[in-house]
């Protein structure tokens, strides 16, 4: 019932408004690409919103210390689980920014149709449906402005996102003490003399770790290991921390026989025979046999000590130290505040797109293509309805005279029937974009994991790890390499993207052809008629099926990637041996993780393999292989008859492309082939058609 108290009048503008606004939510809703790209602009909103919440709590509830914020300190394998799942994380939100991102740079870099009447004047043919460089040089400069603005905003988050969240790993300097057995039960014991190696200056720190040591081990306080378990310990993983490594006497021959003679050589005074300083010997050929060799757990003797000799025995047991909080997760607030930056961009970019594109729609699928030369045949591209892209770009390298509107016959008019594969749709410069990436990201990758450009070795992250630029000064290089593979797998996915745009939208192309077999279908356009056979689109040239499972695997890939080259930190700290004042040294570096470096490649051949064989799938035949190129599309879109043109509502039905006139065969006449809702025949081979 109508509200009494509201004027007629005012009742009826309310109803009227009411309806204005019904009816803008369903044209919204019909252009359900403008849906996607707002999608993107909520997307990136919401991780600008995330992002500004971490930093903001990073500051409030943690201390900054200098360049970092370390918001966990403890096990290396909950730092590890921690540094892993944000990098994961990242690699979701910055595939799906950088999905958006591309999806709005096509539509900035799409056409309008006044803008290919231009080009077409020009003698030069503009891409539909694809990402396109040379579209750049006709749109508007603002979209062109946009346009450049989005593509570099994606170079800074591909650089340093994964890089926010990094793993420290301090390595204290602790040490290795190789013992008899009698030891653990509180026989006296003196240091072994200083080594080759060694210095004075470390027996005093080696004392007081010795003798406390033989405290713990009386008092139960250290944990055994056998030695299987003690050599993953400390050769594999790489953990350090306070030791005892247990030998047996019938094994131990030093470098100086004559100590055998020494009645005493099995009492006190000889349970203490070397000790290691295990922040310089852990992971380095000094750890190792004489040779380079570290043995096995079933045979394990380091080499050359600080003070004393092992004497070449195995070692029969450990007893270590508690594990102590080896490990920390941190953040880098300079870094988190770019990705905030850049994020901020891209989403205001995404809302520019929508405002850019309001006034004059751009054609940005195949089906706008087609609907526009419908309802308004392009005069530049008469009597050339067999034309290829390949065969326009030739006309307009030679100024064809097909190009100036004049009936010539050439070979190109003939119809030969023949069905091509996908790659033919694909343009060399697309497929060298995108194996050339391909193949830099994998050279660069095997680079990094086979030490080419690392100048030593050592132990990270509880994984064997090669590292380099080892100094605090060199935290920019070493963040630029360890992500640099990054920016090349954006440029892989962006070259993907580029030929599935390509191949998808031909293969839609080709299925409007009488010889596909496929029913007549409405077009899939931007902005689609109410009340009419036209469907509406999310996507503009790769549907969801296919982009929705290039988007995951290539999450994986950036997740791998990060995962195998890795950017943190290294700490220091010098406590007891070298120096009598406790000191701390930071490093930055970057290293990979050998686990990771075999699953990269693997990942990397499978992508191409199923890319390699995409490109071998035969299209429809019927129809020639315009390539998503405007020339070729505009010539396959001409009326029967120039002067009555197509009938006024002929882009809203369903359509078909075939033979609308067939040559005569006693009278070698022309026949001609375009888009109907009418019956068509199928092209014949060695007909001629214009």
């Amino acid at each position: 019932m109508a509200d009494k108290s509201v004027p007629p009048s005012q009742l009826e503008e309310q109803i009227t408004t009411g309806k204005r606004r019904d009816q803008l939510l369903k044209q919204w809703g019909k252009e359900a690409w403008r849906y996607t790209v707002a999608s993107g602009a909520l997307a990136a909103m919401l991780i600008l919103i995330v992002n500004v919440i971490t930093l903001a709590v990073m500051y409030t509830k943690y201390s900054p210390d200098g360049d970092k914020i370390t918001f966990y300190m403890g096990s290396c394998r909950t730092a590890k689980v921690l540094t892993s799942s944000s990098h994961l994380i990242v690699n979701v939100l910055s595939t799906v920014l950088l999905a958006s991102s591309n999806f709005s740079m096509q539509c900035l870099n799409s056409p309008t149709r006044r803008e290919i009447n231009i080009a077409h004047a020009q003698h030069k043919a503009l891409d539909i449906g694809i990402p396109s460089i040379r579209n750049l040089f006709f749109v508007s400069r603002w979209k062109v402005l946009t346009w450049i603005v989005l593509a570099t905003s994606s170079f800074p988050l591909h650089m340093v996102w994964n890089s926010v969240v990094f793993q420290s790993r301090i390595i204290k300097e602790f040490a290795a003490v190789t013992i008899f057995e009698n030891f653990t039960t509180g026989a006296e014991w003196s240091l072994p003399p200083v080594s080759s190696i060694g210095g004075d200056a470390y027996r005093e720190g080696y004392f007081n770790i010795v003798n406390e040591l033989q405290q713990q081990v009386q008092d139960g306080a250290l944990e055994t290991l056998s030695v299987e378990d003690c050599y993953h310990e400390y050769m594999e993983a790489g953990h350090v921390r306070n030791v005892l490594w247990v030998i047996d006497p019938e094994d131990y021959i030093p470098k100086d026989p004559a100590i055998l003679d020494d009645p005493s050589f099995l009492n006190s005074h000889s349970s203490v025979l070397a000790a290691y300083d295990l922040t310089s010997m852990a992971g380095v050929e000094g750890f190792c046999g004489p040779k380079g060799e570290c043995g096995d757990e079933d045979h394990w003797s380091p080499s050359e000590a600080d003070l004393g000799d092992q004497g070449g025995a195995p070692i029969q047991v450990c007893y270590t130290s508690p594990a102590s909080k080896d490990c920390k997760t941190s953040i880098a607030p300079l870094f988190l505040i770019l990705v905030i930056v850049c994020v901020s961009i891209k989403a205001v970019c995404f809302l520019l797109t929508l405002h850019l594109t309001k006034r004059d729609t751009p054609l940005c699928t195949i089906g706008d293509a087609i609907q526009s030369f419908i309802n308004k045949p392009d005069i530049h591209t008469r009597y050339a309805c067999l034309a290829s892209k390949a065969e326009y770009e030739i006309f307009s390298r030679r100024r064809s005279p097909r190009w100036s509107g004049r009936l010539t016959f050439d070979s190109s008019d003939t119809w030969h029937c023949r069905r091509q594969r996908w790659i033919a749709a694909v343009d060399k410069r697309q497929w060298w974009i995108f194996t050339l990436s391909w193949a830099s990201g994998m050279t660069l990758i095997a680079f990094l994991v086979s030490g080419k450009i690392t100048p030593r070795n050592t132990t990270l992250f509880s994984s064997p790890i090669d590292l380099s630029l080892p100094n605090h000064s060199h935290t920019l290089p070493s963040m630029l390499i360890a992500n640099m593979p990054q920016l090349l797998m954006s440029y892989v996915y962006l070259g993907l993207n580029n030929i599935m745009s390509t191949i998808l939208a031909m293969n839609e192309w080709c299925g409007y052809s009488a010889e596909s077999g496929k029913p007549p279908k409405g077009l899939r356009v931007t902005s689609p008629a109410p009340g009419t056979e036209q469907r509406s689109t999310y996507f503009l040239s790769v549907p969801y099926k296919w982009g929705v499972p290039t988007m995951i695997a290539m999450t994986i890939s950036h997740w791998l990637v990060s995962e195998m080259i890795i950017f943190g930190q290294s700490e220091f700290w010098t406590k007891y041996l070298r120096n009598s004042a406790p000191r701390q040294n930071m490093e930055f570096l970057y290293g990979h993780v050998p686990e990771m470096a075999r699953a990269v490649p693997v990942n990397g051949a499978i992508c191409l393999i199923l890319v390699m064989v995409c490109l071998l799938m035969k299209f429809p035949g019927g129809i020639p292989l315009a390539g998503c190129c405007s020339a070729s599309i505009a010539a396959a879109c001409q009326p029967l008859d120039l002067r009555e043109g197509f009938a006024r509502d002929l882009a809203q039905k369903k359509l078909k492309w075939g033979v609308v006139l067939r040559p005569d065969e006693t009278d070698p006449a022309i026949g001609h082939a375009t888009f109907t809702a009418d019956e068509v025949s199928l092209l014949e081979s060695e007909n001629i058609y214009a």
